[in-house]
């Protein structure tokens, strides 16, 4: 898996970032995603994902962000996703785009700096195919598990939720919570997915998370950023972050990787045919 933060901008100050409404942030320019996309293609990743920042606010030398995903198919990426905040074009050439959403209603305004209608609307004009919601658990949202998703298998539009749990990149702040209540929320989530929800993270990484068992920094992703090739994230020489990562899709991608049957078949039925 190849990570591509093609900018820090962004349009929203959210609650658990640094990022905040920052216009002046370093972004790559055009010369710089088409090294990076050689580049990361070279060390062996064949998917890439696209972050930010806001990575829909991006655009450099005539190109936008699809002409950046129209450069990474050529190059022979095999599946491509953005992960955006939702509150710009949800259209993309993309092959899956991961929206956030972080509680329902007032929540997700409290955390994500009052986009909540703003996402919603765009969710239902959208007419991109593979739509998944990314809800990040916290202490302030961990009890809204079941109606984000109750949304996500209300909303036409969306494919999947998939789960990630708060990462303390800054140090343990209010927003974290403990091992225990972890647990729970994971319990949770397993029982909404074997209750037929439209759950992407597979029951099998998920009990695995709960027992500890992935690793930390992970081996299977580079992530290019500000000129520099990072292993696993950005933050991998945060011992506080990586030790309580939640940040779940890594450890999918070991689970894949360790030949799981239960999480490739969950993978292949969610992501695009």
């Amino acid at each position: 898996m190849g990570g591509l933060v093609i900018t820090d901008k962004c349009n929203l100050s959210c609650s658990h970032c640094h990022l905040t409404n920052n216009t002046e942030a370093q972004e790559l320019s055009k010369d710089d995603v088409i090294s990076a996309l050689s580049l990361l293609y070279s060390r062996g990743s064949q998917f890439l994902a696209i972050t930010g920042g806001e990575p829909m606010c991006w655009a450099n030398s005539g190109w936008t962000l699809d002409d950046v995903i129209v450069k990474a198919r050529k190059i022979g990426f095999k599946l491509i996703s953005v992960y955006t905040n939702g509150t710009l074009t949800l259209k993309s050439g993309a092959d899956v785009l991961f929206v956030s959403l972080d509680g329902v209603s007032e929540t997700n305004n409290r955390l994500r700096d009052n986009s909540y209608k703003t996402v919603v609307e765009n969710l239902s004009k959208t007419t991109h195919e593979h739509i998944v919601i990314n809800a990040t658990i916290n202490s302030k949202n961990y009890k809204e598990i079941n109606s984000l998703c109750l949304f996500a298998q209300n909303t036409p539009t969306v494919k999947a939720i998939f789960f990630y749990f708060h990462t303390p990149y800054y140090g343990i702040d209010e927003l974290f919570i403990d091992e225990s209540l972890r647990n729970k929320a994971i319990d949770e989530i397993i029982s909404l997915k074997k209750q037929g929800y439209p759950i992407m993270n597979s029951v099998h990484c998920l009990k695995g998370i709960q027992k500890g068992k992935w690793q930390r920094p992970g081996t299977l992703c580079d992530v290019y950023a500000a000129g520099k090739i990072y292993h696993c994230c950005r933050a991998n020489s945060n011992s506080v972050a990586c030790n309580n990562c939640g940040y779940l899709g890594y450890a999918e991608l070991e689970y894949i990787a360790k030949i799981n049957i239960g999480t490739i078949c969950n993978t292949i039925y969610y992501l695009p045919k």
